[in-house]
């Protein structure tokens, strides 16, 4: 599910109000081929990220808080995530490589 993504504590509280839990906001990574998302999705996997949906689509929704990843048509496009998405390269050297270097 998608919400994962979002909601922290969505999978033990998904019966329950996990909306009012603090959302996390994650990134919008645009793939541009097949191969580049494959890519992606196996370093983030090396990396000890957990895929949480993973669909067709050419965009990954990447929370680096809580180490989760998906790629989820809808929720790609959403406003909340507009002024968080990046090509790849942008994201890996913008976003990704000081996240993980600060680990």
């Amino acid at each position: 599910m998608w919400q994962e993504v979002y909601y922290e504590h969505y999978v033990e509280n998904c019966r329950e109000r996990y909306w009012e839990e603090e959302k996390q906001l994650p990134y919008s990574v645009k793939c541009k081929s097949v191969q580049e998302k494959e890519q992606m999705e196996k370093l983030l996997k090396y990396d000890g990220f957990q895929c949480v949906c993973s669909t067709d689509c050419m965009a990954l929704l990447i929370n680096l808080q809580l180490k989760k990843y998906c790629s989820y048509p809808k929720a790609a496009t959403m406003s909340c995530i507009n002024h968080r998405s990046f090509s790849v390269e942008n994201f890996l050297v913008e976003i990704y490589h000081p996240w993980y270097s600060a680990k």
